[in-house]
């Protein structure tokens, strides 16, 4: 009897948004790599040797936050190992819708990470590279990255890269 009332209190409809058990299974999920099925599968996102950026400055250095800001409307507010160490969240502040869609609309732009002196980059899987139809003055972009090998660490340097355009490196949290 107990087994039948357990499997009917299982089968009753619950809220997604109740309690905090969403975003215990999000994060389960995405630490587990789940993938859709075999017909369909996404190839994981893997580490990739990268070449240096191509410059945008004078003698390959690269552009100022300052410079991000002003040209492109766009600027780092966080960039942050999480999930126990499985993702790197970085977050863009939308300074100006009309200068950010000039650098976010271009697929070849999408940000990426380049850890330290690694040859090592990270890219976001390609379901969350959709994200200049949202574009508004004063918004957020969150974007997360897998934390492939556990390549970027709290303290770590990470440059992040527009295509060929490249910030300083900057401390992740």
């Amino acid at each position: 009897m107990k087994l039948i009332r357990l499997r009917k209190k299982m089968m009753q409809p619950r809220s997604f948004a109740s309690g905090r058990w969403w975003m215990v299974w999000l994060v389960a999920l995405t630490l587990a790599g789940c993938t859709p099925a075999p017909g369909n599968a996404i190839a994981p996102a893997q580490p990739t040797t990268a070449a240096p950026p191509t410059t945008v400055g004078a003698a390959g250095s690269p552009i100022s936050a300052q410079t991000l800001e002003q040209t492109y409307g766009v600027r780092v507010k966080l960039l942050a190992v999480t999930a126990a160490g499985g993702l790197v969240d970085l977050r863009l502040a939308i300074v100006d819708a009309a200068k950010a869609k000039t650098l976010l609309d271009n697929p070849d732009r999408f940000p990426t990470l380049r850890v330290g002196d690694e040859p090592v980059t990270l890219t976001a899987p390609e379901e969350g590279r959709t994200i200049a139809a949202n574009l508004k003055d004063g918004g957020m972009i969150v974007i997360l990255y897998p934390n492939i090998q556990g390549a970027v660490t709290p303290g770590a340097a990470v440059t992040v890269a527009f295509g060929d355009l490249y910030l300083a490196p900057i401390s992740a949290m």
